[in-house]
């Protein structure tokens, strides 16, 4: 038998025998086998075969909704894709298994023991078309837009309707900015009883609700209960930005994280409406000397400060600017050394004006308008130990301290007591020129309180550092 032959027949013998029952081929002497074995508990409690489950996505409109999977087994993430069409956002998200609601975070869920239907829904996005029909207003041009719940009638074809959501709200979602009027365009927006909410937590660049630029816009409610909410922005912290432009309230609430209107040479004129903070930031922020506010009715609570910069404020009529200020005082309008308010025509019953003076002197003149006595009780000190006083030869208005001729510095919010017919504590407002008490819804809204309570000052604090924290 040649060598080829040889192995060949040597080797086929050893394959038959180990392949023999009862036969094994020897370790070599002095070495361990080497066995390698995993052990594995079986994927599903169900048996010993791993049970794969089905991710099923319907068809849908205005949007499209992927999974990175089509099966998983039971506890695998599975990840949502979303994409909505051009002018639509997301509505509802949906996972269900046996027609059980799946829990999804951030567009994950983890596969249940059996398949899921995963569905999503997409609606209109309102906010943009809200903005494209203020777009459709060329540069120039006037444009009147209402807002209207789903369901109800048009009564006033004069102004173009943008209907809400069911719950009679404009929401902007996360990637959209401020709603923009620019160019010289003048709006007229009637919120007919709707929100429209920014829905911004933070301060956020582009994050106000309306920014004006070169352009005007008149904010209506005719039917009540509108407001604007929900606007931060990182520049001035405002709610609404008006640059070179003018803002006219004449209803509705604008609620505002921070400070609520920012000007910058800009007009704003408040006829009617509200514009109430959180008691930190500005009612009304004049940012320079070249913007302007007229206050002719409406109201200004709850901010740190009401109205900064009050040189380039006019009055008239029965606008309230009442209960800002921060556990340092009250501080409504604040004049700087040397600035005045011009009152242009009658204060009306009801008009509240609290003042604080940066250096005391002379704070108010007429303007073209002869100032009375019954203007003179329609201001207050925010410091009540001075009284307002009427110079009828120079036609102006002045803080006066009685005990020792001089008027006041800031005003520190020290509220004295009186009481009232029935006997109750209320707030004891500087005496006019005839002496008599000024009147008016502000005092009412104190609730019989004097200054801040160690709560109130504890609150407010909060609310300064959260500002800060914020920013």
């Amino acid at each position: 038998m040649n060598k080829p032959q040889h192995w060949i027949f040597l080797l086929t013998v050893a394959l038959i025998l180990a392949l023999l029952p009862g036969t094994a081929l020897a370790e070599p002497e002095g070495k361990i086998p080497d066995y390698n074995l995993t052990l594995r508990d079986p994927p599903s409690a169900t048996g010993d075969s791993l049970i794969i489950w089905n991710v099923t996505i319907p068809d849908c409109e205005n949007g499209r909704l992927e999974a990175d999977k089509e099966k998983a087994v039971e506890g695998e993430t599975v990840t949502l894709t979303v994409t909505p069409d051009d002018g639509y956002i997301l509505d509802v998200l949906t996972v269900l298994h046996e027609n059980n609601p799946v829990t999804v975070t951030d567009y994950t869920f983890s596969m249940p023991a059996g398949d899921v239907t995963v569905t999503a829904t997409f609606r209109e996005n309102l906010w943009r078309v809200l903005q494209k029909a203020i777009n459709e207003c060329g540069g120039g041009g006037e444009k009147k837009i209402q807002l209207v719940k789903p369901g109800d009638e048009v009564t006033n074809w004069e102004y173009t309707p943008i209907y809400t959501d069911a719950n009679g709200c404009i929401t902007s979602g996360p990637e959209d900015s401020s709603l923009r009027i620019d160019r010289g365009k003048n709006i007229t927006l009637d919120l007919n009883g709707c929100t429209i909410d920014r829905n911004v937590s933070r301060r956020t660049e582009n994050g106000s609700i309306f920014y004006i630029d070169s352009a005007s816009l008149t904010l209506q409610d005719t039917a009540g209960g509108g407001k604007v909410t929900g606007g931060w922005n990182d520049r001035f912290r405002e709610s609404i930005s008006v640059i070179y432009g003018s803002f006219t309230l004449e209803g509705g609430t604008i609620s505002a994280e921070d400070t609520g209107i920012s000007l910058n040479h800009s007009t704003f004129t408040m006829t009617d409406g509200v514009i109430s903070g959180t008691g930190i930031g500005k009612g009304v922020y004049l940012s320079g000397d070249n913007s302007s506010a007229t206050l002719s009715g409406g109201e200004i609570t709850g901010f740190n400060t009401g109205v900064n910069r009050a040189s380039g404020v006019s009055v008239a009529g029965n606008p309230v600017i009442a209960a800002n200020g921060n556990f340092w005082g009250l501080d409504n309008l604040y004049l700087r050394v040397g600035e005045t308010i011009a009152v242009t025509g009658s204060l009306e019953e009801g008009a509240y004006l609290g003042l604080t003076m940066e250096e005391p002197g002379v704070f108010a003149h007429g303007e073209n308008y002869t100032l009375t006595p019954a203007d003179a009780v329609c201001f207050f000190s925010d410091d009540p130990a001075y009284t307002v006083q009427l110079n009828a030869e120079n036609n102006e208005l002045v803080l006066y301290e009685p005990s020792t001729g001089y008027p006041p510095n800031h005003g520190n919010g020290n509220q004295t007591e009186a009481a009232d017919d029935d006997g109750d504590n209320v707030l004891k407002p500087p005496a006019g020129l005839s002496g008599e008490p000024l009147s008016g819804s502000a005092l009412a809204d104190t609730g019989g309180e004097t200054g801040f309570s160690f709560v109130e000052i504890l609150r407010l604090l909060l609310l300064q550092m959260l500002g800060l924290a914020r920013g």
